[in-house]
């Protein structure tokens, strides 16, 4: 697992976690190995620092959706698609 320090986390931007969610090597994991969508995103927040670490900001949802949409709509992403059925399926999970 590649992991960030609690001191290194607290300290990026939205921007930036978002920059490092879209980075995570193992991003794609959330969708596979036959487990339910909501599984495989916890497990993925298990792994991946910077999205459990957005996800506990009081803005981090919308982040994701701003700058995440950015990343996509510019192929500024290694994985352009996971990072955008990501986001869709945290909005349908976490949204009020």
């Amino acid at each position: 697992m590649l992991r960030i320090s609690p001191e290194i986390l607290e300290q990026m931007t939205d921007e930036q976690l978002v920059h490092a969610i879209a980075d995570y090597p193992y991003i794609g994991d959330y969708g596979t190995n036959n487990v339910s969508i909501e599984a495989g995103i916890k497990g993925l927040r298990n792994q991946c620092d910077a999205l459990n670490e957005l996800l506990n900001r009081p803005n981090g949802l919308q982040s994701l959706q701003k700058y995440g949409t950015e990343l996509v709509q510019t192929n500024s992403t290694p994985w352009p698609f996971i990072l955008e059925d990501l986001i869709d399926n945290l909005v349908k999970m976490y949204q009020p």
